[in-house]
C-alpha cells in the first residue's frame, strides 16, 4: 500500500481544488472486453472508501475543501523528526492515547493529559507549583520559585512578575503579621476620644462666645453632634419642637415633644450634621439645651 500512503501524504494539496466531480461509476465498466476499465472503478472506490469520512471531495456532489477530521491512532514506536517541520502524533500513556507534538530539532511535546489540554506540557517542562505566565515578547513562559514562601510580586504591565522578598520589593513585613501588630499596641479608638463632653454652652457652634444655649435661638453645628432638649412644663400645651436644615433660617421639623401636664417633665433628642443649622423653640415650658459632638 505505498501508493496509499504516498497518497495520503499529498491530500492537503489536492483539495486546492476540484477539476471534476467525484464519480465512481466512472470509467464505463466494459469487462467483457477488457479488465482494465473495471479495475479502475474498483480502484476509485477503495480510495473513497478510505478517504471520504476524513476529507470533503470524495463523495460525489460534494465542493468544499476542508478536513472533516483526523484521528490520531496510538503508535507503538514515536515517529523520528523531519527538517522544517513539526509533526503531530497519537501515543499511549498509561492506557490512553494522547497527542503529541514533535519539532524538528526532537523535542517532545505532550499536548494532552487524561482527555484534557496539558498546559505544562504545551508551554514548557514543569513542576506542580510552577506559574506561568505571558512575558513581555507575548511569549507563554514558566515561573518556578527558588526558594519557598517568596511571595509573588507583579512589577506591572511592562515588566514579568518575580518571586521576591517583601522588604526587597519595598513593601512592609509588619503590615500583615499578627505578631508585629501586637508589638505596635495598636487598639480600638476610645469612645471619648468620638464623642465629646457634654457642653451647655454655644462653645461648640459657629460664632459662639460661651454663652448658655436657648430657645428660638438659630445655631450652627461646627462638628457632627447631637442636640438634647430636657422640658420642664408650665401648662397645657407645653410642646417643644427642633428644627434643622442646611439654610440660615432652618424650617424642617425633626422633633416634637410636648405634656398636657404642669410640671411634667421629658426629653427629645436629634443628630445634626456639621455645617447645618438648627434651633430650639418652646410654648408654656423651661427648657435646657445641651450639645455633645462627635469627633474633634
Amino acid at each position: 500500500m505505498d501508493w496509499l500512503n504516498s497518497l495520503l501524504m499529498t491530500i492537503p494539496f489536492l483539495l486546492i481544488g476540484h477539476t471534476r466531480d467525484w464519480l465512481e461509476n466512472t470509467p464505463a465498466d466494459h469487462t467483457k472486453f477488457k479488465a482494465q476499465p473495471g479495475a479502475s472503478r474498483e480502484l476509485k472506490v477503495d480510495i473513497s472508501d478510505r478517504l471520504k469520512n476524513l476529507f470533503y471531495g470524495f463523495t460525489a456532489g460534494e465542493t468544499t475543501e476542508a478536513v472533516k477530521k483526523l484521528a490520531y491512532y496510538a503508535q507503538g514506536t514515536a515517529p523520528s523528526s523531519m527538517a522544517n517541520a513539526i509533526l503531530s502524533f497519537g501515543s499511549d500513556v498509561a492506557g490512553k492515547c494522547e497527542k503529541f507534538y514533535l519539532t524538528e530539532d526532537g523535542t517532545f511535546i505532550q499536548a494532552t493529559k487524561i482527555g484534557k489540554l496539558h498546559l505544562a506540557g504545551a508551554i514548557a517542562s514543569g513542576t506542580h507549583g510552577d506559574i506561568f505566565f505571558i512575558n513581555t515578547t507575548g511569549d507563554a513562559a514558566r515561573l518556578a520559585p527558588s526558594t519557598s514562601g517568596l511571595p509573588l510580586i507583579t512589577k506591572g504591565a511592562a515588566a514579568d512578575p518575580v518571586f521576591e522578598a517583601m522588604a526587597a520589593a519595598g513593601l512592609a513585613t509588619d503590615a500583615v503579621e499578627t505578631d508585629k501588630i501586637k508589638d505596635k499596641n495598636v487598639t480600638a479608638p476610645k469612645v471619648a476620644d468620638v464623642i465629646g463632653p457634654w457642653n451647655l454652652d454655644d462653645d461648640e457652634q459657629v460664632g459662639g462666645g460661651g454663652d448658655p444655649m436657648v430657645k428660638d435661638t438659630i445655631y450652627r453645628a461646627e462638628l457632627d453632634g447631637f442636640v438634647v432638649v430636657n422640658l420642664v412644663s408650665t401648662g397645657d400645651g407645653s410642646v417643644t419642637r427642633i428644627y434643622c436644615d442646611d439654610f440660615t433660617a432652618p424650617t424642617t421639623l425633626r422633633m416634637t415633644g410636648g405634656s398636657t401636664s404642669y410640671g411634667h417633665q421629658g426629653g427629645i433628642c436629634i443628630p445634626v450634621a456639621k455645617n447645618d443649622y438648627w434651633k430650639v423653640t418652646c410654648a408654656k415650658g423651661t427648657v435646657a439645651i445641651s450639645w455633645r459632638s462627635l469627633g474633634s
